[in-house]
């Protein structure tokens, strides 16, 4: 989700796809886990971007805590 869009750059975008996202506040981009959604952000010129980022699945291997990796 992002948080903000005072800034400049900082747009998502997809090499394989050639899609390129420009950031609006209060919007929330959704895409599928995997090699077929490789992604990156563009450099940020100036200001600070904010996006709160999360992740969910369905895969019922990563239901046991024990298999769940924390950073």
């Amino acid at each position: 989700m992002y948080l903000n869009d005072d800034y400049e750059g900082g747009h998502t975008y997809y090499p394989g796809l050639g899609v390129r996202i420009a950031p609006k506040a209060g919007s929330l981009l959704l895409f599928g886990a995997g090699y077929e959604h490789v992604h990156g952000v563009t450099k940020i010129t100036s200001g600070l971007r904010y996006t709160y980022s999360g992740w969910f699945t369905d895969d019922i291997g990563w239901r046991d805590e024990k298999s769940l990796i924390v950073v």
